[in-house]
C-alpha cells in the first residue's frame, strides 16, 4: 500500500478490522528501506511509558497483536510484505528471548523453593507448567528452562539475545557450550571466548555456526569437548512405531561417529535422478536409500540369526492368490499388504509351502526353495553389471531380477533374454507403468507402450 506521492513511502499498514481501514502505528520513514537499513533489527516504533507495569505492557502488545493478526496480507503490496516479513521476524525473535529469560528465572526459582536435594523436582514442576499452561512440547521446555537459566549467569549473552542480535537457536548453542568451560577458567578467557562466540553467532547461521563453535571449544579446551561428545553419545536414541495407516514412523538422535556413518551410507545409497526423471523429493530419495540399506544388511548374511534363522522379511500368502498374481498377502511386522506391491519380492525371494488345517493352525512346511538360482543371477551379473535403467548407476548389490514379456505369475519361466538387473525403485516403476523390456544381445531398453517414449539403452 502507498501513502502520499510516487517518491515516499511509509510503512504505514492497514488491517481490515470491523469493515473499516485503519492505520496501525508502525514507524514511517523518509523512503524504501535500504540494504543497509535492514543489517539491524527492526523495531516497532509504539511509544511507551517506561513507568508502566510490564503487565500493562503485555496487555497493550496483546491488543496490538490483535490488530495485527488481521492484517490482510493478500492486498499488501510487494514492497510492503517483504516489510512486514522484516519487521515481524526480529520482533518474534525477541519475544522469544523474553520467554526464554522468563522461563529460565520460573524454573530457578521452581529449584529454590524445592530446596537441597530435590533440585530435580523443582524442574520437573517448573516444566510441567510451562508443557501443560503453554503447550509447549517436553523439548521446548527443557529447552527454554535450561538456556534461560543459563543466560542468568552470562550478562552479555543475555542482552545480544533479548535485543536480537542473535537468534534463539544460537543462543542456545553459545550458553549450552559456556557451560562445559572449566571452573578453573580465568573470567578475562571465559569472556573473551563469549564474546567471540557472540561475534560468529551474528554472522552466520545456525548449522555453520554450530561447527565453527564446536571447534572453537575444542581448540580452548579439549577435555571439555571430549566429555561434551561423551554426554552427546549417552543421549542417543531411536524411536520406531507403527501408525495407524500402516506407515512405519520414528525418530533418532545420533552424534559424531554414528552420525557420519549414517549420513555416508546414505548419501552413497540415495542416487540423484536421471536428467529425464521421474522426479523425487529430498525425503524421497533419503527414503529409497534406505530401503537400500537394509536390502544390503539383510542380505549380507552378517546380522545374527533368530532361532539359526538368518533375519527376512516374512510373508504370508495364499497359493491361490500367489498363482493369480492378485489377492492380499499379511506382512509380519505391518499387517495386510497387497500382492501386486510384493511382486519384486516375490520374483526374488525363498518359497516355503505352509499347508494350513481347516482352523488355519500350520500343519506341515515343505523345503524352502530359490525362485532365483544362483547360476542364473551370475549370468544376469556377467551381462548387466548393475542397473539397466537409463541413467541409473546402482551397483549390482543393489539390484533385484525383473521378470520381462511374461510375468513370474503367469508361469513365466527364467531365461536370459527375458530378465534384467533393476534397481528396487526402477523396478517398482516398470512393475507399476506400462514399460516394456527390450533385449536386444547384451544390451537392455525400456521402451513406454503409451506413449511410445523410449526410455534409455543400455
Amino acid at each position: 500500500m502507498r501513502h502520499g506521492s510516487t517518491t515516499g513511502w511509509s510503512v504505514g499498514l492497514a488491517a481490515e478490522c470491523e469493515g473499516e481501514w485503519d492505520e496501525l502505528p508502525f514507524e514511517a520513514v523518509a523512503g524504501p528501506p535500504t540494504d543497509a537499513e535492514f543489517d539491524e533489527p527492526v523495531a516497532v516504533g509504539v511509544e511507551v511509558d517506561p513507568a508502566l507495569d510490564p503487565l500493562d505492557l503485555l496487555a497493550q502488545l496483546a491488543a496490538l497483536t490483535d490488530e495485527l493478526v488481521g492484517l490482510r496480507v493478500d492486498q499488501l503490496s510487494d514492497l510492503d510484505l517483504d516489510q512486514v516479513l522484516r519487521c515481524v521476524q526480529p520482533t518474534v525473535g525477541r519475544l522469544q528471548a523474553l520467554r526464554t529469560r522468563a522461563a529460565g528465572e520460573y524454573e530457578a526459582r521452581a529449584v529454590d523453593r524445592a530446596g537441597p536435594g530435590r533440585e530435580q523436582r523443582g524442574e520437573q514442576d517448573a516444566r510441567k507448567f510451562l508443557r501443560h499452561e503453554l503447550g509447549l512440547t517436553p523439548g521446548e521446555a527443557r529447552q527454554a528452562g535450561t538456556t534461560g537459566r543459563r543466560l542468568r549467569e552470562t550478562p552479555e549473552l543475555g542482552a545480544a539475545h533479548a535485543t536480537g542480535r542473535i537468534s534463539e537457536p544460537h543462543a542456545q548453542t553459545i550458553a549450552e557450550l559456556l557451560s562445559w568451560l572449566p571452573e578453573g577458567m580465568s573470567t578475562s578467557r571465559r569472556e573473551t571466548f563469549e564474546a567471540e562466540l557472540i561475534t560468529l553467532a551474528g554472522e552466520i547461521e545456525i548449522v555453520s555456526f554450530g561447527k565453527k563453535a564446536r571447534r572453537m571449544l575444542a581448540e580452548i579446551d579439549l577435555r571439555a569437548a571430549e566429555d561434551r561428545e561423551h554426554r552427546q553419545h549417552r543421549r542417543r536414541s531411536l524411536t520406531i512405531g507403527t501408525a495407524e495407516d500402516g506407515a512405519v514412523v520414528g525418530s533418532f538422535r545420533l552424534y559424531g561417529l554414528q552420525a557420519e556413518k549414517l549420513r555416508t551410507a546414505l548419501d552413497a545409497a540415495s542416487l540423484p535422478d536421471p536428467a529425464e526423471g521421474p522426479f523425487r523429493s529430498t525425503e524421497q530419495r533419503n527414503a529409497d536409500g534406505l530401503e537400500v540399506l537394509c536390502d544390503l544388511a539383510l542380505r549380507s548374511g552378517d546380522l545374527p540369526t533368530q532361532h539359526g534363522v538368518r533375519p527376512h522379511v516374512s510373508v504370508l500368502v495364499p497359493w491361490s492368490e500367489l498363482a493369480l498374481g492378485a489377492g492380499i498377502a499379511e506382512l509380519g511386522f505391518t499387517g495386510p499388504i497387497t500382492i501386486a506391491s510384493l511382486r519384486p519380492l516375490l520374483r526374488d525371494c525363498t518359497v516355503s509351502r505352509i499347508i494350513l488345517d481347516p482352523e488355519s493352525v500350520p500343519i506341515e512346511v515343505g523345503e524352502a526353495s530359490r525362485t532365483i538360482l544362483a547360476g542364473f543371477w551370475r549370468l544376469l551379473v556377467a551381462r548387466d553389471r548393475g542397473c539397466t535403467w537409463d541413467g541409473c548407476e546402482a551397483i549390482v548389490a543393489w539390484c533385484q531380477v525383473a521378470h520381462g514379456q511374461v510375468p513370474f505369475r503367469q508361469g513365466g519361466r527364467l531365461r536370459l533374454d527375458d530378465a534384467a538387473l533393476l534397481c528396487v525403485r526402477h523396478h517398482r516403476i516398470f512393475d507399476s507403468q506400462p514399460w516394456t523390456m527390450v533385449i536386444r544381445g547384451p544390451d537392455v531398453s525400456y521402451e513406454r507402450a503409451d506413449p511410445p517414449v523410449r526410455a534409455g539403452a543400455r
